[in-house]
């Protein structure tokens, strides 16, 4: 339960006062691992002790308090090449987070979607006016449905009486 006295905050921005609900008097001077629950002190000692130990860099996310962050630790060497301070960068992600899990369920949502829409296409065999079950018409109604939701100019081309009008027709509707 005892805290290193090792890791003591020099500076701190806005941000992380109120991140913390602090001022920065209440901050700076004191560890770093001190403004975080019990529960998470230990997890962070060992991470700053690996950067400390390795000089190397760690980056990792977290969740606290029902909020996302993202955790960046940097090691600052001195000249002699022993690490004397460090540089802790840490930002909430919380609407980035929610942000990319709406885009998620709206990807999911959308595949979905379109595999019901090819499921119910394959057991069509009518498209608006046109009329055919077969494989080869299967894939017309396919190339109808993209056509369509391109907004790309469409050329339809072939002999007379195939039915290049109601190709046109349905790609229109």
């Amino acid at each position: 339960n005892d805290v290193s006295e090792d890791y003591p905050v020099l500076l701190v921005n806005k941000k992380m006062e109120m991140s913390l609900g602090k001022t920065s008097e209440e901050i700076i001077g004191k560890n770093i691992l001190a403004h975080f629950p019990p529960e998470v002190r230990k997890n962070r000692k060992k991470q700053a002790d690996t950067v400390v130990k390795t000089k190397k860099p760690l980056i990792f996310t977290d969740k606290r308090q029902g909020r996302h962050f993202s955790n960046e630790y940097y090691p600052i060497l001195n000249k002699s090449g022993q690490v004397y301070r460090g540089l802790v960068i840490s930002r909430d992600i919380t609407e980035e987070k929610r942000r990319e899990a709406l885009k998620e369920e709206e990807r999911s949502r959308l595949r979905l979607e379109n595999l019901r829409l090819k499921g119910s296409l394959k057991d069509r065999y009518r498209f608006g006016e046109i009329v055919g079950k077969s494989p080869a018409m299967q894939e017309i109604y396919e190339l109808i449905l993209r056509a369509a939701s391109s907004g790309a100019n469409v050329v339809i081309y072939g002999e007379s009486g195939t039915g290049k009008e109601l190709i046109a027709r349905s790609i229109h509707q």
